[in-house]
């Protein structure tokens, strides 16, 4: 179970990749700091260039985040889609290991923070059915509960059946994305069975 992390730390890259994650994130930090504390002046001598310097500074200040989320996706990728290696010793003396071959995602800035994008989207795609079907039964309930008079205990197994499938098809659900690369992955329930 400990596996994913013992491979991580063991890679020969890993230094420089924390290095590269680290360095990235202070980059865009700055720089939104940087764009965020320039719309300030800029309001009083040009007002067109102080909103546009303020978003960019938003979204340079909302990149680390992606940022990390893409590259999270990315590694959880390549877990899933690791290789298998047989290592034995050359005469055979009945033990034979299998090893697991992982590696770290390359270092590539514009597809961490796609991918991270592309992550919100589907987290968004994959939480929005859940939502219009709780919130139509809900209404639909509260009416035939002020019709019929009934109590709010009726909704408490609703309410349990629907986190339950929440809680048994999110974890596959998001596996699907991963290994898929795909936004609409997370609609797949038959994968995810």
């Amino acid at each position: 179970m400990f596996q994913p992390f013992v491979w991580m730390f063991k890679a020969k890259d890993f230094k420089s990749h924390c290095f590269y994650l680290f360095k990235t994130q202070i980059i865009f930090f700055i720089l939104g700091l940087f764009f965020c504390t320039i719309a300030v002046p800029l309001q009083d001598t040009n007002p067109l260039l102080s909103p546009l310097s303020a978003i960019c500074g938003i979204i340079c200040l909302i990149i680390p985040g992606l940022f990390l989320q893409g590259y999270f996706w990315e590694l959880t990728e390549n877990i899933i889609n690791r290789k298998t290696d047989i290592e034995s010793s050359s005469v055979y003396n009945g033990k034979i290991k299998e090893v697991y071959t992982i590696e770290l995602p390359p270092k590539k800035t514009r597809k961490f923070i796609w991918r991270g994008i592309a992550s919100v989207f589907a987290t968004i795609l994959l939480f929005l059915p859940f939502m219009i079907l709780i919130a139509s039964t809900t209404a639909s309930t509260t009416m035939a509960m002020d019709f019929f008079d009934v109590d709010n205990l009726t909704l408490i197994p609703l309410y349990a059946g629907a986190y339950m499938f929440i809680g048994l098809f999110i974890p596959g659900l998001l596996w699907n994305y991963a290994s898929r690369n795909s936004v609409v992955a997370v609609w797949n329930i038959f994968k995810a069975i």
